[in-house]
């Protein structure tokens, strides 16, 4: 390991390496990595090491404007934004740098590796296309339901691989969204209207929390090994998860795909709009 043009880590009997810019702050957050990456290599399950040895080299550098320049991640041309201030790095915990990176890590993991998000793309395409169908009006609000749904499960995973599942209160959890999507079921029912305004968006928002339930629901009552519900499609997911709630647990799912037996449907709201 050197510090020169770029601090790079490599690491031994491993498929991976991660190249920092050669940035004097960026070193910091360099060694916080390699740290955390050293703890996890101790682990023979750890699903990101087997994230990192799938996307074999990942780059960290600053882009944008000095006054308000950003950390970017990348991998095989895939490029996201790591949100950790680069002013204020020092002053971020430890533990939240290390979740933040993990969580991203993910992301590029599935844009790398999975169907999901290809297909969260392709059939946004195809919503927008149908615009000499639908309302023009109507499609923006189409593309609404649509982002949340898919985010919905596409964030799921990042915030469920970040960790405090041990302490995660799922039954207050499933109370509080259940009132929440309760609510947002009411406006679509009695406005017709679905809107982001509804949901809260932003780096806290609904799909965030309704996500990680729904992933945490379906991890701790399967077998199924994360990194292989991850490549999972999206109507399996939510199927796998209506069945578990109602089989299972005895509960109304949150979401569903096209049953109507949830809180909110997919195919319902779609069609309602």
């Amino acid at each position: 390991m050197f510090f020169k043009k770029k601090y790079l880590i490599i690491f031994e009997n491993n498929f991976f390496q991660i190249e920092i810019e050669n940035i004097s702050i960026f070193k910091e957050l360099g060694d916080i990595i390699k740290n955390y990456i050293l703890q996890e290599l101790n682990n023979k399950n750890s699903d990101l090491i087997v994230m990192l040895n799938f996307l074999k080299i990942i780059k960290i550098s600053q882009e944008g404007f000095v006054s308000s320049p950003h950390i970017m991640i990348e991998s095989n041309e895939n490029k996201i934004n790591l949100p950790i201030s680069i002013y204020f790095l020092r002053k971020e915990e430890k533990n939240q740098i290390q979740e933040t990176f993990k969580h991203e890590i993910t992301h590029l993991y599935q844009r790398n590796k999975t169907y999901l998000i290809k297909y969260f793309y392709t059939k946004r395409k195809q919503i927008i296309s149908k615009k000499n169908i639908f309302k023009l009006n109507r499609i923006s609000e189409r593309v609404d339901i649509h982002d949340f749904f898919y985010l919905t499960i596409i964030e799921g995973f990042a915030r469920y691989i970040e960790g405090n599942n041990l302490n995660y209160n799922y039954k207050n959890e499933y109370n509080n969204l259940k009132k929440k999507l309760s609510e947002i079921k009411s406006e679509i029912i009695y406005l017709k209207k679905f809107s982001y305004d509804t949901l809260d968006i932003g780096e806290n928002s609904l799909y965030y929390d309704l996500g990680k339930n729904v992933i945490y629901t379906i991890i701790t009552n399967t077998n199924i090994p994360f990194l292989e519900l991850v490549e999972m499609k999206f109507k399996k997911i939510l199927e796998l998860y209506e069945n578990i709630m109602f089989k299972k647990l005895n509960l109304q799912p949150l979401i569903t795909y096209s049953s109507e037996k949830g809180i909110l449907d997919y195919r319902k709201i779609i069609l309602k709009i």
